[in-house]
């Protein structure tokens, strides 16, 4: 999965989590230890938009960090509709609405109009989608009643909560605190550029905060109008840089005071990152 389909300083983007001690998860997929009991449809938030609003899937979850989720307008105008609560489930996926493959996730209630799908890892519900029967716009492949299963609400926690076994296939990269804990992609992430801008290799801190976000991207030559400086690859780290407490392997970061310079490196070598000036990714 390529997750630099489009690059912006500062969008907020579905994240997931990490567990509360350093090692991952034991299981891939199971039973949430307490099955949900409540409402498959709670009124919306007025004090959020359909996309900060996880609606009833929202209370589902159970997340370490902040939970990321949506609610679909009525009747649905979001994407393709389903035939079945499964069809619509693996739509949704296919849409890039979160990361936990289908075939992890367990029918956990059913309802006339309405099914909720979820996944959990030791115990913890990490991803919650409830699909419903309802109203579709024209367009959307509902039937000639204009009905059709689609996904009407959907919650997950940041993917640095996933085990090893779901995150290994993304395309993230997870750094860490001391103790070695993953710390949630909204926080901190870094990942191979896409096709548009091969070669590249970008971070992201506070990535789903709109006022705090900041890109830092490695061999980004041939893109200089991005940047405010060029990438170095081997420069020696100045005195009053700023220790984040971030790793990611051998990897440690700095930044500098003014935040518009990135250090990535160690004992041997540290290269300078500079921080993009405007949106740089794929259209």
């Amino acid at each position: 999965m390529n997750r630099v389909a489009r690059v912006v300083a500062l969008v907020a983007l579905p994240a997931l989590l990490a567990p509360a001690c350093g090692s991952e998860p034991a299981t891939i997929a199971g039973p949430a230890d307490a099955a949900y009991q409540g409402p498959l449809w709670v009124p919306l938030d007025s004090a959020l938009d359909l996309w900060s609003d996880a609606g009833a899937a929202g209370k589902v979850t159970d997340c370490d960090f902040a939970e990321v989720g949506g609610t679909s307008t009525t009747p649905f105008t979001g994407g393709e509709v389903g035939r079945t609560p499964a069809d619509a489930l693996e739509q949704s996926h296919d849409e890039g609405t979160w990361d936990a493959p289908v075939d992890l996730m367990q029918v956990v209630r059913e309802e006339p109009d309405r099914v909720l799908f979820t996944y959990a890892s030791d115990g913890r519900t990490k991803q919650a989608v409830i699909v419903r029967h309802g109203p579709a716009a024209e367009g959307t492949g509902a039937g000639k009643d204009g009905l059709a299963w689609w996904p009407e609400s959907w919650s997950r926690c940041d993917v640095a909560e996933y085990p090893a076994a779901v995150t290994d296939d993304l395309d993230y990269e997870f750094w860490t605190e001391a103790g070695g804990r993953r710390r949630p992609i909204g926080e901190i992430v870094s990942y191979p550029g896409g096709d548009c801008v091969e070669g590249t290799h970008f971070l992201e801190l506070d990535r789903a905060d709109e006022d705090r976000g900041r890109v830092y991207v490695a061999h980004g030559e041939e893109f200089p109008d991005f940047f405010a400086e060029p990438y170095r690859a081997d420069v020696a780290l100045p005195a009053d840089a700023v220790d984040t407490g971030y790793d990611h392997g051998d990897d440690h970061l700095w930044l500098s005071p003014d935040q518009s310079r990135a250090y990535v490196g160690g004992a041997d070598r540290v290269e300078l990152w500079p921080r993009t000036i405007q949106p740089l990714g794929c259209a």
